[in-house]
């Protein structure tokens, strides 16, 4: 997604072009999904894995727990941040052509397929 944004915009920083999600909501549509499966947010695997490892040390290391608990705060905030600086606001670049409906399809079922799969093999944190 970086490279798509620096080659359409010329940089691949938060604020560079502002509401991408009124002149490409394709791509802004991949963008939030992409942030938000990085930062483990359910229903990505990662959320499961982190959630494990929170409650796995809470009783025996509680300042390990809240460590990686504060870093993940940090972390989802900092998307937050991310997704504010690209998604919202108005749009403030020339429209271009949005990616196409096929890479958007694509890349929902590999989330999807990833989603069902990371679930299944945590399925013993459900």
């Amino acid at each position: 997604v970086g490279a798509g944004l620096e080659r359409r915009f010329g940089a691949a920083f938060a604020g560079v072009s502002r509401g991408l999600a009124q002149t490409y909501p394709r791509l802004a549509i991949i963008l939030v999904v992409g942030v938000l499966a990085a930062v483990a947010t359910p229903p990505a695997p990662a959320f499961f894995t982190v959630l494990a490892g929170i409650s796995a040390s809470a009783a025996t290391a509680p300042g390990v727990a809240l460590a990686v608990t504060l870093s993940w705060l940090f972390w989802a905030w900092s998307a937050a941040r991310l997704i504010q600086g690209f998604i919202v606001g108005p749009a403030e670049t020339r429209p271009q052509a949005d990616i196409g409906r096929g890479t958007v399809w694509l890349f929902g079922l590999c989330v999807a397929a990833l989603s069902a799969q990371g679930l299944l093999l945590s399925g013993e944190l459900l």
